[in-house]
């Protein structure tokens, strides 16, 4: 299925259910969409990680920029790429990583803790302004919104 007749779907799934206001309203429509196949995975807070940045700074300042590659090659347990700038090339190989962050790549990161909040002065002012504007589940919302 194309991605195309695919967004089709599920536009018409969202007005068939009229109304959309909430997250909860969009995933069902998706999911019913999809059909008997559908499926649809509402990622919480905690399957993020803070995953930190081996990158070398000084390595990538003299290596092959993105717009250059025409085709790349990443192998499982290897910490280096492979890369040709045109496809008659043999393959190049690019290390990008710090020497000190190999020994540490493969470790798993820690789970973000709590979801990612907004200021405080801005939740209020939507409260105040936007709050007798908007149904009741969606000022419960901005309430709840947690808080940087």
């Amino acid at each position: 299925m194309s991605a195309d007749s695919f967004h089709q779907k599920v536009e018409k799934c969202m007005k068939q259910k009229q109304e959309v206001s909430e997250f909860n309203d969009f995933s069902d429509a998706v999911r019913m969409a999809g059909g008997k196949n559908g499926f649809v995975k509402d990622m919480q807070h905690a399957a993020f990680y803070n995953w930190i940045d081996p990158h070398s700074v000084q390595k990538v300042k003299s290596q092959v920029h993105l717009s250059d590659i025409v085709q790349i090659v990443a192998e499982r347990g290897k910490l280096t790429l492979k890369y040709k700038r045109s496809y008659e090339q043999d393959f190049e190989q690019l290390d990008f990583l710090k020497k000190s962050s190999k020994k540490i790549v493969t470790v798993q990161p820690e789970a973000i803790k709590q979801p990612a909040g907004i200021d405080s002065l801005t939740r209020d002012t939507i409260i105040k302004k936007l709050g007798p504007l908007m149904a009741q589940n969606r000022l419960n919302f901005w309430k709840n919104v947690p808080i940087e």
